[in-house]
């Protein structure tokens, strides 16, 4: 074998090894746009527990299972805990719209944001700060956009009756 056969013959198989590569990243972006795109997305299943402080109804940590990374909580939403007595089911790229969609007295969806309706009476605040209850047995009537209230609009405080129903005061 001649110099130059053997120099065709290395190019050549850098040349494939590089053009391996980039479609190789081809077809494995075109996997995860077609998953996102046809895929199914996965499942989200909160059992929201009305009793013992609603241990799963924590916002925060709902909003933690989006597919949206970028979806903010609002007006005090990221301290709303949702008190409820039915399962919730949705996927994760639905849930937002759902929540606010089963929660209307709790809850509006405007552009990536979620907010906490502060002027609504199925919400209310707990005791020293620690955030605040939405009622959904209250909150699945939808209310006018006078029950998002202001920013600084002070939330009513959640009654005895409220706070022993589920499970904050024993």
């Amino acid at each position: 074998m001649s110099c130059r056969t053997l120099a065709i013959a290395g190019v050549s198989f850098l040349a494939g090894a590089i053009a391996s590569e980039y479609i190789g990243l081809a077809v494995g972006g075109f996997n995860t746009w077609a998953t996102r795109e046809f895929g199914r997305a996965a499942q989200l299943k909160i059992d929201f527990q009305s009793s013992h402080g609603c241990p799963s109804g924590n916002l925060v940590d709902i909003r933690r299972q989006f597919s949206d990374d970028l979806l903010w909580l609002e007006r005090g939403a990221d301290s709303l805990i949702i008190c409820a007595d039915q399962v919730f089911s949705t996927n994760v790229d639905d849930a937002p719209q759902a929540l606010a969609r089963e929660f209307p007295g709790c809850l509006q969806l405007s552009f990536r944001s979620l907010k906490m309706l502060r002027a609504s009476d199925a919400v209310c605040a707990l005791p020293d700060n620690k955030g605040y209850v939405c009622d959904a047995a209250t909150g699945v009537r939808g209310l006018g956009p006078e029950a998002l209230g202001m920013q600084t609009s002070v939330v009513t405080p959640c009654t005895l009756d409220t706070l022993e129903k589920f499970g904050f005061y024993r």
